[in-house]
């Protein structure tokens, strides 16, 4: 389990970086779980509703996994959204 709350997590700035060279540039706790996330058989995202959509925290997060797009041994897995 990831708890972001326990986390630093900071926003992408977009820099695109990750896809030539599958990782991300910027140094926080995302860098940590990305193998977490990648080794997953199953994804199970849990979010409260914060004005008709998921959290800052967990949008910020998804946007950092942008590495993982062009991983080489990507492979599709479950994934079920808790809201």
């Amino acid at each position: 389990m990831i708890d972001f709350n326990k986390m630093t997590i900071q926003f992408c700035k977009g820099c695109l970086a990750c896809q030539s060279s599958g990782k991300c540039v910027i140094k926080d706790d995302v860098n940590q779980v990305i193998d977490t996330v990648k080794n997953a058989d199953v994804l199970i995202f849990a979010t409260p509703v914060y004005y008709y959509s998921i959290s800052g925290q967990l949008k910020t997060f998804l946007d950092r996994l942008n590495p993982l797009f062009v991983a080489e041994d990507r492979k599709f897995k479950e994934v079920y959204a808790i809201f």
